[in-house]
């Protein structure tokens, strides 16, 4: 294990909180990152374009998943919500 810049500071302890932003920072941007491969492929022509999509998905929402957990300690809010499936309104006025 490597010791934080912090951890040569008088007085911080030797346990800093932040490798576990820089990990959880990190899980998050390679969902991002993950989900932009995911959309990307599906522009593909070959074969193997949806089986490749569907894998960055299960891959990002992983990632995702680490994320919150390693970021949970450190959020007052979820750092992502559960999707809500929600209908349109029956009467759209102001357009």
């Amino acid at each position: 294990r490597t010791r934080s810049p912090r951890a040569c500071v008088k007085g911080t302890p030797t346990e800093s909180d932040d490798q576990g932003l820089v990990t959880g920072a990190t899980e998050l941007a390679l969902s991002i990152v993950l989900d932009a491969l995911a959309i990307q492929s599906l522009s593909a022509t070959d074969a193997g374009a949806d089986d490749r999509s569907r894998r960055f998905m299960e891959l990002s929402q992983r990632y995702q998943a680490k994320a919150s957990a390693t970021l949970a300690r450190f959020l007052t809010q979820p750092l992502l919500s559960e999707p809500v499936r929600k209908g349109n309104p029956a009467n759209i006025t102001g357009w």
